[in-house]
């Protein structure tokens, strides 16, 4: 730095001046205060001796460094007469030690202390670098110049569950053993300090992803494992490093176990990072985070790195809808015969039997026939303790071979346990290269009007992030029902803090703007509620999840809760304004009770029926029995006038065959007992048929 140079001459009242002693030499460091050169010059005193007489007195100067730094050039030597003022004897550079490693500047070797407050550490893979922060935005600006004539950005990635999902144990051993070889973009690899197998499972697209990403950002990765894990997976995605090279950084070097910070790589400027991670907690729910949806293949391993991370809100996730039946579901388990290993009996080979067990929906009661859960206990349905990865293997192996036990007891033999993985359907980094692909673009195209209209405000990309995430849910206003436990504030919940960064509107109360009621199952006051308004939507929390993680509001309809899928709601039985209704019950109009649409459904079903279907079935009935006149019923006065006063309230004759069933009573005819006995089962037959 242009401040730090200085070039020491003599004071012009000191000369002429001779140099006595050079107190340095080229290249030694020095410290601010410390002694550079001495030299001697003649000063003019009257009256030193006599009072009237001049003497001359020899009198020493010296010069000293102003500051921490280096000899860089000594230019003069001892004996040397110095006449001119403009005579440079020493060249000196001054050292602010704005590099330091394990304590000592880089650049002038002093034993320094460190300052977190004036040093940051912006190395990958060494926690005793440290720059200071005037060379940090020095080195950032170099960095930021390079980055805008390459046309692209920085991207932090994390590793696991978002490039990657790993797991350990002899489960997995087992079922790798099994297929006769490492699966497809399944990785195995041991770590230095650990004899065990780690097996990491490639997330699909990754390859395409970092070819596609790596174009227009500069990749880095931040991990939460050990500096062996982080370099072992990289090299496992990145064999050849030209996606990340040596841009690694471990939680070996993070200095913090549970949190992860941006300004651990970019202490200054932020303007043009992107984050990709599953966690936004670890982040502080960062402005610069893109989040993704965990990755999950081998079950019930987790991130086998959050252990030491903070406890995650949990998902909640609607409850499935009641069984109405005992259906049984079939599950077909394959069942090898292994070929004998003489190779010249060529009766024998490789053979599979479906073997096909019927499992009902229904519970069973006895308790040894009972499922084993693994998340809950079986008397207080409370969470038990996660299982190892190897234990939940045994567990499922055990499964299988507990599910083809016959009812004689004698059991079959299973050779191929069932594959401790899921489903490899994920397609999220297909969705999130769409997503940084739309970042990227509206940077630079901000960056375009920018260098036009030259605006106060450069683009970052924290606000193109906000814009694009607040038009995801803007005009919802939503009410949790049973999503947030208990006893949790709700504005701290994760699923609150991520709804109002997707522009929703959070409420505690169903208040008149709400528009969305995320309930996790029916039944709930606020379901009820939300159920008599027209213009509320209830849904499952999946479609605030999918809402969240696809970046796009999904369509309401496809996540309706399975109680009210085939319901209609109480709003929807309720007959439509006739005001020829009104006229048929006297007085009913001013009942003073406001239509609260809590009509039942069987009634509602009734009243929806047309005048027009009730003549139908009246016809219908007349041509099965014959003539229905009053004499056919009995004509007592009392019944009379009740079905009368009934006929009244229920609206006139809207629904004659109700008024009918309540006083059906049939009158005794001239027939033999066994007619009027076959006559009147017929009837009865006709009317249990409607």
């Amino acid at each position: 730095m242009a401040d730090n140079d200085f070039r020491y001459t003599i004071p012009a009242e000191n000369l002429p001046a001779t140099i006595i002693a050079v107190k340095t030499s080229k290249d030694k460091s020095m410290s601010d205060g410390d002694e550079l050169l001495e030299y001697e010059y003649i000063v003019k005193r009257e009256g030193y001796v006599d009072d009237d007489k001049t003497a001359l007195i020899a009198q020493r100067g010296e010069i000293r460094a102003t500051k921490d730094g280096i000899v860089e050039a000594i230019h003069v030597t001892k004996g040397q007469v110095i006449d001119n003022e403009s005579t440079v004897v020493i060249d000196y550079k001054g050292c602010d030690h704005d590099t330091q490693y394990e304590g000592m500047c880089v650049m002038c070797c002093k034993t320094v202390p460190m300052n977190q407050e004036s040093h940051v550490m912006m190395a990958h893979d060494a926690t005793s670098l440290a720059v200071s922060r005037s060379e940090a935005k020095r080195l950032e600006h170099d960095t930021v110049g390079r980055l805008l004539n390459e046309g692209k950005l920085s991207l932090i990635v994390d590793l696991d569950q978002t490039l990657i999902h790993a797991t350990v144990g002899p489960a997995i051993d087992e079922w790798i053993n099994s297929q006769g070889g490492m699966p497809q973009d399944v990785k195995m690899f041991p770590l230095p300090d650990s004899s065990t197998p780690y097996y990491i499972k490639l997330r699909p697209h990754l390859e395409r992803f970092l070819q596609k990403v790596a174009a227009i950002y500069e990749l880095h990765i931040y991990t939460m494992g050990t500096r062996n894990y982080a370099s072992a997976v990289a090299k496992a995605i990145d064999p050849d490093g030209k996606f990340f090279s040596q841009r690694i950084l471990s939680r070996d070097e993070n200095l913090n176990m549970t949190q992860k910070s941006i300004e651990r790589l970019f202490p200054c400027d932020t303007s043009m990072v992107v984050v990709i991670d599953d966690r936004a907690d670890v982040w502080q729910y960062s402005p610069n985070l893109v989040k993704v949806q965990p990755y999950e293949y081998f079950v019930g391993a987790g991130d086998i790195n959050a252990g030491h991370l903070p406890k995650q809100d949990a998902v909640i996730k609607s409850e499935p809808a009641p069984s109405t039946g005992a259906a049984p579901t079939t599950e077909l388990v394959k069942e090898s015969t292994e070929a004998k290993s003489d190779p010249s009996d060529t009766s024998v080979g490789t053979t599979e039997t479906a073997v096909e067990i019927e499992t009902s929906t229904t519970a069973p009661t006895d308790a040894t026939a009972a499922p084993a859960d693994t998340t809950t206990t079986a008397s207080s349905g409370e969470t038990s303790e996660e299982k190892k990865p190897e234990e939940k293997g045994e567990e499922l192996k055990a499964e299988v071979t507990a599910s083809v036990m016959p009812t004689s007891g004698k059991p079959l033999k299973v050779l191929k346990p069932k594959a401790p993985v899921m489903d490899d359907n994920d397609n999220e980094l297909k969705h999130i290269l769409e997503i940084l692909e739309t970042i990227h673009e509206k940077f630079y195209d901000d960056r375009e009007v920018f260098k036009l209209t030259k605006p106060k405000k450069q683009p970052d990309v924290k606000e193109i992030i906000r814009d694009m995430k607040k038009n995801v849910l803007k005009g919802v206003n939503i009410v949790f029902s049973s999503v947030i436990p208990l006893g949790q504030i709700p504005q701290r919940a994760d699923i609150w803090r991520q709804a109002e960064s997707f522009g929703a509107i959070c409420s505690t109360e169903l208040s008149t703007g709400v528009t969305h009621v995320v309930a996790a199952k029916a039944g709930t006051q606020k379901v009820s509620e939300a159920r008599k308004r027209r213009n509320v939507k209830i849904v499952r929390p999946e479609w605030l999840y999918h809402s969240i993680g696809k970046w796009q509001r999904q369509n309401e309809v496809d996540y309706v809760l399975p109680e009210l899928a085939n319901k209609s709601s109480p709003r929807s039985t309720t007959p439509p304004h006739n005001p020829e209704d009104e006229k048929n019950v006297g007085g009913a109009e001013g009942n003073g009770e406001e239509d609260q649409g809590g009509v039942s459904e069987d009634m509602g079903t009734i009243q929806t029926i047309n005048n027009n279907v009730w003549e139908d079935v009246a016809k219908e009935l007349e041509d099965e029995l014959g003539d229905l006149d009053d004499t056919d019923f009995d004509s007592d006065t009392s019944t009379h006038s009740n079905t009368q006063s009934d006929a009244s309230t229920d609206g006139g004759n809207r629904f004659p065959l109700a008024n009918l069933k309540r006083t059906r009573v049939f009158r005794k005819s001239g027939l033999s007992t066994a007619d009027e006995r076959r006559q009147d089962e017929r009837r009865r037959r006709w009317w249990r048929g409607r």
